[in-house]
């Protein structure tokens, strides 16, 4: 169930790239984290910019063929999480500011060659 007040960003890009299990070149994961941050920053745009003046939740929905290890799966949004909390929808990614409620996943062969990220984020009640 989303609360009322909940905003959402679908990102299209594949965590799997950015899975602390590649072993890739350094420069290869840098160039992937940028492509990440730039579909970040275009899927927020288009959401029409959503901000928070407090604390909030936020909660991630990943769309993939296979599932991912949920350790891993967080780790990989760290790009896509960084481009939009640090100045856009909060002031900085601290936990004063968001914190993280949930992750799921919902895999399916239709979710093979448009895997997404969707992240719901809303207010945080006083006494949470």
């Amino acid at each position: 169930m989303i609360p009322e007040g909940a905003r959402s960003v679908l990102v299209q890009y594949d965590i799997q790239k950015l899975s602390p299990n590649q072993r890739i070149h350094w420069r290869e994961r840098a160039k992937r984290a940028k492509t990440a941050k730039f579909c970040a920053d275009a899927a927020w745009r288009t959401a029409g910019r959503p901000s928070f003046d407090g604390p909030i939740w936020y909660s991630l929905i990943v769309y993939r063929g296979r599932v991912v290890d949920q350790d891993n799966a967080v780790a990989a949004c760290k790009s896509i999480l960084d481009a939009l909390f640090k100045g856009r929808v909060v002031p900085d990614d601290s936990e004063r500011w968001a914190k993280l409620k949930s992750v799921e996943q919902m895999s399916s062969k239709a979710w093979n060659k448009c895997e997404a990220v969707s992240v719901i984020f809303w207010p945080r009640g006083d006494g949470e």
